[in-house]
């Protein structure tokens, strides 16, 4: 249980700071230029290029999050979970097609299984996905959130 409620707590409050620090990133053109520009030079997304960032967007957007999560109130394996799986999910969401209907091989399990098995809270707060980032790369001035649309809808 605490595993779990940490889990949830800690994906919102990180889905929420890049929320606000990406939002802000396409709002102001001076940070956009500096923190997030050559992200956006792709405009269709591949698993190749989610890393595509400047060393001040990544250390901003990610590192000084773990690295204060690291300090803090977050267990090492709440970290360790969503690092690996924020990882994947990351290449997912910049895959420029919907995977989730690919089949684990062996299997009758598909990668949406999968995924809503690690992240069955997801859905209550919407889970963004590679169409939404798409479009956000298409149309820069929507779908700013890390993991949830929620924020999006909201604001």
């Amino acid at each position: 249980l605490h595993f779990t409620a940490t889990l949830i707590v800690f994906h919102l409050v990180w889905d929420a700071i890049f929320f606000v620090a990406h939002g802000t990133m396409h709002r102001v053109p001076k940070l956009y230029k500096f923190f997030h520009k050559t992200h956006h030079t792709v405009k269709d997304p591949n698993c190749f290029v989610a890393y595509f960032v400047t060393y001040q967007s990544h250390f901003l957007l990610e590192q000084a999050i773990v690295i204060g999560c690291a300090m803090t109130f977050v267990p090492r394996d709440v970290l360790l979970f969503t690092l690996y799986t924020g990882t994947f999910g990351t290449f997912l969401q910049h895959a420029g097609f919907e995977l989730g209907h690919i089949k684990v091989p062996l299997t009758p399990i598909t990668l949406d299984h999968v995924l809503s098995a690690l992240s069955w809270y997801a859905p209550l707060f919407g889970s963004m996905s590679t169409t939404h980032h798409d479009w956000h790369h298409e149309k820069f001035f929507s779908n700013y959130a890390l993991s949830f649309t929620y924020l999006d809808r909201l604001c």
